[in-house]
């Protein structure tokens, strides 16, 4: 409150002492129904600025006094009845938007105002609707390619595929031209003598189906009739036998305990006077070469 002090010339001052002890603050009534946000009042001119007082001289230093006693608390004021809220009304149509004034001169600022205590929280409003979708825009234009990105590690080595069956034999490729003759090599040791002073080869004649022995090894044989001639395991390695067609009828060859390869698989003699070398490879593989035809188109 104010306290106006004067002196004996007579001039006086006014002093604001604090405000007494604030009482208990009442209990919070019920919130009414919120009303429509009023239009703003203009703003109000801004007071002059008092005087300032003046003041005063100091005066002589008195005694320390005893400390008194604290004074107890007044009781707290009741807090008087809300009063009953007043209708809504409707509100009224949004007028036109009047022109823009002048801009004032900025007034002197006032002094600042004790601040007020903070008033209760109004309730949320409700939530609007929810506005209409938009039409979707249309479609941009397709942006350049991007820089083609690093490539990537190798991947690891899959496994090694099951081998696949072996393909039919080829067809006899043709004949290459025949290469130059080598220089004559060295001459090898007398070999050891042979049967008989004479170089003529034995021959032996036979005319039905026959099975070729370890004595034939060198020998022709004359197939006079219809025969076939079995190829057993007789031979050593590098030896050999001569079978000749010396009648209409075709000669077959069969294989009995060995491997029997021609070209082809050509396995009977092609027509009268044909001959065909019977050769041991290797342990067990046996060749046919020479007059050679397939059997099953005789």
């Amino acid at each position: 409150m104010p306290i106006t002090i004067t002196d004996p010339s007579g001039l006086s001052s006014t002093f604001y002492t604090p405000s007494g002890v604030k009482g208990d603050k009442g209990d919070t009534g019920d919130q009414g129904p919120e009303g429509p946000q009023g239009p703003q009042g203009p703003q109000g001119p801004e007071g002059q600025q008092g005087p300032r007082g003046f003041t005063g001289h100091q005066g002589p230093k008195g005694n320390r006094g005893d400390k008194g006693d604290t004074g107890i608390q007044g009781p707290a004021g009741p807090q008087g009845d809300q009063g009953n809220t007043g209708a809504i009304g409707p509100q009224g149509v949004q007028g036109p938007q009047g022109a823009t004034g002048l801009t004032g001169e900025k007034g002197d600022t006032g002094n600042t105002g004790a601040k007020g205590d903070q008033g209760i929280q109004g309730i949320q409003g409700p939530k609007g609707d929810k506005g209409v979708q938009g039409d979707q825009g249309e479609r941009g234009p397709i942006g350049e390619t991007g820089p083609t990105g690093p490539q990537g590690p190798q991947g690891e080595t899959g496994p090694t595929g099951l081998t696949g069956p072996q393909g039919p034999q080829g067809v006899q490729g043709v004949q290459g031209e025949t290469g130059a003759t080598g220089p004559q090599g060295p001459t090898g040791p007398q070999g050891p003598a042979g049967e008989g002073d004479s170089l003529t080869q034995p021959i032996t004649s036979q005319s039905s189906n026959y099975t070729i022995q370890a004595t034939d090894t060198h020998r022709l044989i004359r197939v006079t009739g219809s025969a076939t001639i079995t190829v057993g395991d007789v031979l050593a390695v590098g030896d050999w036998i001569e079978v000749t067609q010396d009648s209409t009828n075709p000669v077959t060859f069969t294989a009995s305990g060995v491997t029997l390869g021609s070209f082809r698989n050509k396995l009977a003699t092609n027509q009268q006077y044909a001959k065909v070398k019977i050769q041991c490879v290797a342990a067990g593989e046996y060749r046919l070469f020479g007059d050679l035809e397939f059997s099953n188109i005789l």
